[in-house]
């Protein structure tokens, strides 16, 4: 321990501490909480020594069901277990323990491991009876609800969870299409996979800033969900999450949120806006897929990965941003969105997927930066409003059918560097009447200009010769009409 040196040299130790103050002399007087059911008194009371000689009994009204009493405890949660001749030093309220479940009416009461019990499909205890279960009060003291624990209660309205659960399992509500309205207690931290799935009549839900994670499809299918905010302690959303959510309207996602999963808010149909923050560096499959009211999307710096059909059928999107982190896209990213007439691809962006800006009928223009290195397969294929293109000396390739079908192209200038246009990349584009080829172009794929019939005019800076032996030249499908202009010179830039 500490010592002292005093004057003389001696060394002596400290004082020892003051001793704690005695309890107050009893009695002490006991309420009872009997946390739904009946105590046979309401208050007890101890000896002048504290001692409890005996406590009351307490009952639990079960019409069908069966609970148990499990025993007086100092708390509703955690706490010490009290028995007669235990003793207390001040005034206590014990809480009633219960374990089972009781159904009243159409009141089911759930605690304990009847509560907390991961059961396999249609085999809570109360199965048989979910038909009549119009209100579920979990009690006090339960710690997660169980995977399946009121799955398919068709005729649940109202549920009660405590402040003392942290988990619902999966499936714990999954298609309990009445469902009204459920607040979701800040202690939980996890919602499971299929958790709400296809709760049709969920019209409003709290997520508190406890919760981590939101499991693989939780709120699938809940039709009349309006709105939703997604608080800053979640760092994932799952799988199809809120797809078919076709009532929801706005959407907050955090910051601490760093990927949109597959399907995530798919056939959201009526989400007009979203914002997707900094920190999230991958959008899922299919992610946005079919929110036919979206009008405009930013894709924020940071975003390195977009995946198939990300944004596809989203058919009143006029515009989109995307930044230059981008090194992959997947896909149809944005196929079918027959409104988006505005495309801003930001400088260092390096791919453009296949398909992905298939019957986007509204893009007029469009500008590639010179970070692209190919356009893929079909990227621009059936954007029938598509008047003018320039393709970066960047680019090296032109995929299979890349501009195929663009029947309003009217111009076409390829950059020296492109080496290859592969088979039917600019069919049918009709309207087409005249093309730059450079000189850097070795490969010529099937059918390249086939249906091309208004093209008349194609310009190539090289000689008849070197024309001839492009690979594939001869099958490329160029009209007969078309004249050809050997060593072109370009005018020059003003």
């Amino acid at each position: 321990g500490y010592y002292t040196l005093e004057p003389a040299g001696t060394v002596t130790p400290p004082d020892p501490p003051e001793p704690p103050d005695p309890p107050e002399p009893g009695p002490y007087t006991v309420t009872y909480d009997a946390n739904g059911g009946t105590a046979s008194a309401a208050t007890g009371q101890t000896d002048e020594n504290g001692v409890l000689a005996s406590l009351a009994t307490a009952t639990y009204p079960v019409t069908t069901g069966t609970m148990t009493f499990a025993g007086w405890y100092t708390a509703k949660t955690g706490g010490t277990e009290v028995t007669a001749g235990s003793t207390l030093t001040e005034d206590t309220t014990l809480y009633a323990r219960w374990n089972g479940w009781s159904l009243v009416g159409g009141k089911l009461t759930a605690v304990g491991t009847a509560a907390e019990t991961d059961y396999s499909i249609n085999a809570s205890p109360w199965t048989s009876y979910r038909d009549h279960i119009t209100e579920a009060v979990v009690l006090e003291g339960v710690t997660g609800i169980g995977d399946y624990a009121f799955s398919d209660c068709s005729a649940l309205t109202g549920v009660t969870i405590p402040d003392s659960v942290t988990s619902i399992g999966d499936r714990a509500f999954y298609r309990c299409s009445a469902l009204t309205g459920v607040n979701i207690p800040n202690g939980v931290t996890s919602i499971g996979d299929y958790a709400f799935y296809n709760c049709s009549a969920l019209t409003s839900v709290n997520i508190p800033d406890s919760v981590t994670s939101i499991g693989d499809s939780a709120f699938e299918g809940c039709q009349r969900l309006t709105s939703v905010t997604i608080p800053d302690s979640v760092t994932s959303i799952g799988v199809y999450a809120f797809s078919r959510c076709s009532s929801l309207a706005s959407v907050t996602i955090p910051n601490s949120v760093t990927s949109i999963g597959l399907g995530a808010f798919s056939d959201c149909s009526s989400l007009t806006s979203v914002t997707i923050p900094e920190s999230v560096t991958s959008i899922g499959i299919s992610a946005f897929n079919g929110c036919t009211s979206l009008t405009s999307v930013t894709i924020p710096e940071g975003v390195a990965t977009i995946e198939n059909a990300a944004f596809e059928r989203c058919s009143s999107l006029t515009r989109v941003t995307i930044p230059s982190t981008i090194t992959a896209m997947g896909d149809s990213v944005f196929g079918y969105c027959s409104s988006l007439a505005s495309v801003s691809i930001s400088e260092g962006a390096k791919s453009l997927g296949r398909n992905t800006f298939n019957r986007c009928t509204s893009l007029a223009s469009i500008n590639i930066p010179s970070s692209v290195s190919s356009i893929e397969d079909g990227t621009f294929s059936e954007c029938t409003g598509l008047t003018s293109v320039t393709i970066p000396s960047s680019v090296s390739s032109v995929g299979l059918y890349a501009f195929d079908g663009c029947s309003s192209l009217t111009s076409l200038s390829l950059a020296e560097g492109v080496t290859a246009l592969w088979d039917y990349a600019f069919r049918g584009c009709s309207s087409l009447t005249s093309v730059f080829i450079p000189q850097s172009v070795t490969t010529m794929g099937t059918n390249v200009f086939i249906n091309c019939d208004g093209l008349t005019n194609i310009y190539y800076p090289g000689t008849q010769e070197q024309w001839n032996a492009i690979d594939g030249v001869a099958l490329a499908g160029i009209p007969g009409t078309a004249s050809i202009t050997y060593n072109y010179v370009p005018p020059a830039a003003p």
